[in-house]
């Protein structure tokens, strides 16, 4: 549950706030002053504050203004909240580093639409499974616009002048977004855009240009040297997220499309027999979706089965008859699965399903679908039918992933020795 810190002197406006907030199931805590706000932000982090300008103790700017500068609340989204309405305060509460204003006119009903809708727009920011890199030389800005990111739990790499991005862009590094201030101390971000262009590893990379001009000719010229979108000081938050939604998605995408593209031409990745993922594809898409699953806080489940009595068949039948077992199973489970599930062949008469986003309990539903599929096969030159054994494991009971495979192998083995043709979770 997200907590929300109500800086108000006003008991009336401070009840107003309350029920507004925790209509959105927010935790809501109190205060009447910045020392009160002070003593609450010491024992708990705070998703977002909302803070009135007129304190009785201080001038709730220059309170955002601290908070925003500080390493250890900087992350925490400030909403200004004031009786007066106007441009010159507006503009001051976001140079303070307010995350928005409100007049108090204005809060029934609206603060709560625009903290649901924020809220929604930055978790449905899935796109980005690398870093975001920032180039701003104000480190009061880049932790503004890093606390965004935060919110939408994508982590960024930060860099204050053209020359450390500039080792860092000479390198191949996985990222997915780069946001660079237009005025640096050291120099302009042309040169910097100039020499992210030239390396191939970047070119699919969305450039977004922050900047206070609003200079058509500069704004041409840089999108012709690369840049993809311009956002103009001091930005909208819901502007801000629904942009960078776009541009990580249309990465995303792009990224699926060079994979896709990649994998008609590199058999490296295919079992030859059955056509399924082969192993060394499998260990590389587990661990990125391992990486992917930690950063969301969300688990994946992995169905490690093995066809039962498969020697006996070879035995019984011939090495061909088994081969034809594999192929038909193969062919089969792939109409079954999810279009994000991976099957592969893990060795042998042995395959592994990776089922992301997928809690045991879950895949527990995918494992009894596959015995009954496999059950249901009929062979041309036999009667009897043939069956696998399963194993499940998930991320939320280990730590790392190749714990979840040993998990999910030490059920497979309890499989076999209770009896076969069944799966186990525990």
């Amino acid at each position: 549950m997200k907590k929300v810190l109500v800086v108000e002197d006003s008991k009336f406006f401070r009840n107003i706030l309350k029920n507004e907030l925790e209509d959105l199931n927010l935790k809501t805590t109190l205060a009447s002053s910045i020392k009160e706000a002070e003593y609450y932000l010491n024992k708990e982090h705070y998703d977002f504050i909302t803070m009135d300008v007129n304190l009785p103790d201080g001038d709730g700017l220059d309170f955002c203004k601290k908070l925003k500068q500080s390493s250890k609340f900087y992350k925490s989204q400030i909403i200004i909240i004031s009786s007066e309405d106007s441009d010159y305060l507006k503009k001051a509460s976001f140079d303070a580093g307010a995350f928005s204003f409100f007049h108090k006119d204005y809060i029934e009903g609206n603060l709560k639409k625009f903290l649901k809708t924020t809220i929604s727009m930055a978790q449905i920011i899935t796109g980005s499974a690398n870093p975001v890199v920032i180039v701003e030389d104000s480190e009061f800005q880049s932790r503004y616009i890093t606390s965004l990111f935060d919110l939408a739990n994508i982590s960024v790499i930060s860099f204050k002048d053209t020359t450390s991005a500039s080792d860092f862009f000479s390198n191949e590094n996985a990222i997915d977004l780069i946001i660079v201030d237009y005025y640096l101390q050291d120099n302009t971000c042309e040169s910097l855009i100039q020499l992210i262009r030239k390396n191939k590893f970047y070119d699919k990379v969305p450039i977004i240009v922050t900047t206070v001009m609003d200079e058509k000719e500069k704004k041409y010229d840089l999108f012709l040297l690369g840049v993809n979108d311009f956002v103009e000081k001091p930005f909208d938050p819901s502007e801000f997220f629904l942009r960078i939604r776009s541009h990580l998605r249309i990465k995303s995408l792009m990224d699926m499309l060079d994979a896709k593209n990649k994998l008609l031409s590199i058999k490296a990745i295919t079992d030859e027999l059955t056509g399924l993922f082969n192993r060394r594809f499998f260990w590389e898409t587990l661990t990125s979706e391992d990486n992917r699953a930690k950063r969301a806080n969300q688990a994946y489940s992995i169905l490690l089965f093995d066809i039962d009595n498969f020697k006996d068949i070879n035995d019984t039948y011939g090495h061909i008859n088994g081969d034809k077992v594999l192929v038909t199973l193969s062919d089969t489970l792939k109409k079954h699965i999810r279009k994000f599930d991976t099957l592969a062949r893990f060795g042998g008469e042995e395959f592994i399903m990776l089922l992301p986003d997928t809690p045991k309990n879950k895949a527990e539903v995918v494992a009894a679908k596959v015995l009954e599929v496999t059950r249901n096969i009929k062979y041309d030159f036999t009667d009897k039918m043939v069956t696998v054994s399963i194993g499940i494991a998930d991320s939320a009971e280990c730590k790392a992933f190749e714990e979840v495979i040993q998990k999910a192998d030490e059920r497979l083995y309890k499989a076999k020795q209770n009896g076969k043709n069944r799966y186990e979770i525990e």
